[in-house]
């Protein structure tokens, strides 16, 4: 996935949801700077440590292990057969994780954050899910890795896109939306 700058600044706000290992979140910790701030938000166990241990030293890093969701509250996290493909919706294989959930609007909330200058989104078909859970605090800019091939009708992520403000275009599975 192109990460992309989208005129980050120092004293940005970057929600990196899929955090993975921390790959992004380093990027984006140093583009915004001491100022800023990243919240990663990462649901599988394994890939939560790994990026606990990455950012342990970057002060403006805020790690969760938890997933994005269009309720909070707990569910199932299906663990695939790599490190980076696990998903709340689809059954890869019959290992699964409890975890936590929690809307975007209940982590703004949660977290007192009023602007997201940009949302990374890679949550492995969850994207209407997180969609469903945004009425307010919208990022300014959001970079997808969108499922549509297995986990809803690309015209309904279309959609729900313009309906929240935003335009974009779509280069393979990723999407880049501006509001």
């Amino acid at each position: 996935m192109r990460l992309g700058f989208f005129g980050l600044e120092s004293g940005d706000v970057v929600v990196n949801l899929g955090a993975h290992r921390g790959g992004a979140t380093k990027f984006y910790s140093a583009r915004v700077g001491v100022k800023g701030k990243v919240f990663s938000l990462e649901p599988e166990k394994n890939n939560y440590n790994v990026l606990c241990h990455v950012t342990r030293d970057m002060y403006n890093v805020y790690v969760f292990n938890i997933a994005i969701g269009d309720k909070t509250g707990s569910g199932k996290l299906y663990v695939g057969t790599k490190s980076d493909n696990h998903s709340t919706i689809r059954e890869l294989t019959e290992e699964t994780q409890d975890i936590k959930i929690i809307t975007w609007d209940d982590f703004m909330t949660q977290e007192n954050i009023t602007e997201v200058k940009l949302a990374k989104v890679d949550v492995e078909g969850s994207e209407i899910e997180w969609l469903n859970g945004m009425t307010h605090t919208f990022p300014q800019y959001i970079i997808m890795e969108e499922h549509s091939r297995f986990a809803y009708e690309y015209k309904e992520l279309a959609d729900l896109l313009r309906e929240k403000g935003y335009m974009w275009t779509g280069e393979g599975t990723h999407l880049y939306a501006t509001r």
